[in-house]
């Protein structure tokens, strides 16, 4: 029986093993097999291994298969990694591929916005194949940079709850740990030195401080507290971050030295501000790889106007898809049908809402999808006051220059009229 079992073994080694060694493998199983015992089994299975796998092509191929699995594993995550990489600098085609990848829209229930919205109101996510048109302001910008570098505001000036939401904003644990830079309107650039100092904490005197906002080439337009107290919240979050994390202000507006400014033609030949933010958004953010967020005037950022003709077509004219376009409702454009079709009744009326707008109702019905990728839902008209600044909170020498750049730049005093309580 034990002879018949050690030839069935050697009759399954390959042939050209079998006519060299198997005979003399045989006579010494006969000659050894009742001393040897297990030991001659062993080593004939051990053949018939080795004659199998490193003696035959059956090794190379199962070797071949696995080296594809890698490679084809490793292709995969290049593929996105290199997809990421290029929605961060924002390159052609990038953006399509998204859109090809998520014919249907991104998933609500797999957005940070989602999930946070659903937690603090208790209502349950969308269903994963319904695309996201509505998510709490602050999440919903955030969630923006996972596709686009650059998150632009378009705002109506001096409004209170925009100005709330911008501190609420980078108060915000995910924003600080997701954007590096934020662009502003309402500082020139010649004030960079002393807008990085100040953000980073230094001590500067009151009338430093001020020349940020006050020296800019649009008179006046910045009085607003709004903007004050936003930069006083940015350098106060700074102080609580790592150095190497802290919020960066970036002054968008074209340099002025309002001192050499004696006429209008003198204040024209600055130029189009739209060319400054525009080369501060692409030299400072997108050629460092950043993410920034941007706040400018509404008509600097319509995605409908011709090509070159704001900052956000000047940057998208060089970095296609980078960036993701919210305007504020200043005006109440909610209104109550509105809010049926974003159905805002899910999440807490009190909080600004971000409202995409393409391919969903809202858009279709605001016929705003063309100049903007989202609406930023502040609240019911009757809220949207305007913040004004206190009743003589403008020094009389200040209130003279304000004057004289009124009559440059407009050939009247139209700043005291705006500036309300403030100039008189």
């Amino acid at each position: 029986m034990k002879r018949a079992i050690y030839k069935g073994l050697l009759w399954l080694h390959r042939a050209s093993f079998r006519n060299r060694f198997a005979d003399e493998m045989l006579w010494i199983f006969d000659e050894t097999g009742e001393q040897a015992g297990l030991r001659v089994f062993t080593d004939a299975l051990v053949s018939l291994v080795r004659q199998w796998t490193f003696h035959s092509s059956v090794w190379r191929i199962a070797f071949g298969a696995l080296v594809s699995c890698l490679l084809l594993a490793g292709w995969w995550h290049f593929q996105e990694a290199a997809l990421a990489s290029a929605l961060g600098r924002g390159n052609p085609g990038a953006l399509e591929e998204i859109k090809h990848r998520f014919a249907k829209g991104i998933p609500c229930g797999n957005t940070p916005a989602s999930r946070v919205a659903a937690a603090e109101t208790g209502h349950a996510p969308a269903e994963a194949d319904t695309p996201c048109d509505v998510a709490d302001g602050v999440q919903g910008i955030v969630a923006a940079f996972g596709q686009h570098p650059v998150v632009v505001i378009g705002e109506v000036h001096w409004l209170r709850p925009a100005g709330e939401f911008y501190v609420r904003l980078i108060r915000d644990r995910k924003f600080q740990e997701t954007v590096n830079d934020i662009v502003v309107e309402f500082a020139s650039r010649n004030n960079q030195p002393s807008l990085d100092r100040y953000i980073a904490g230094e001590d500067l005197a009151i009338e430093e401080v001020r020349h940020i906002w006050r020296d800019t080439t649009k008179v006046a337009s910045w009085e607003s507290p709004i903007y004050a107290e936003w930069l006083a919240a940015i350098r106060e979050v700074n102080q609580g971050l790592p150095p190497n994390r802290r919020l960066r202000v970036l002054a968008g507006d074209t340099a002025v030295d309002w001192q050499r400014l004696q006429s209008h033609a003198d204040w024209e030949a600055l130029g189009d501000n739209n060319l400054s933010f525009a080369d501060v958004i692409v030299n400072e953010v997108l050629r460092r790889r950043h993410r920034a967020l941007v706040v400018l005037g509404i008509n600097h950022v319509r995605k409908s106007r011709d090509r070159n003709e704001d900052a956000t077509s000047r940057v998208e004219s060089r970095y296609p898809g980078s960036t993701y376009v919210v305007l504020l409702d200043n005006r109440g454009l909610l209104q109550p049908a509105a809010q049926e079709l974003v159905r805002l009744d899910r999440f807490s009326r009190n909080a600004p809402m971000l409202c995409e707008l393409a391919g969903t109702p809202l858009g279709d019905a605001t016929h705003l999808s063309s100049e903007a990728d989202a609406l930023l839902y502040l609240g019911p008209p009757e809220t949207l006051a305007r913040a004004f600044p206190p009743a003589g909170s403008l020094e009389p020498g200040y209130m003279k220059e304000l004057d004289r750049r009124s009559w440059i730049e407009w050939g009247e005093l139209r700043a005291r009229r705006f500036l309300g309580a403030a100039a008189e």
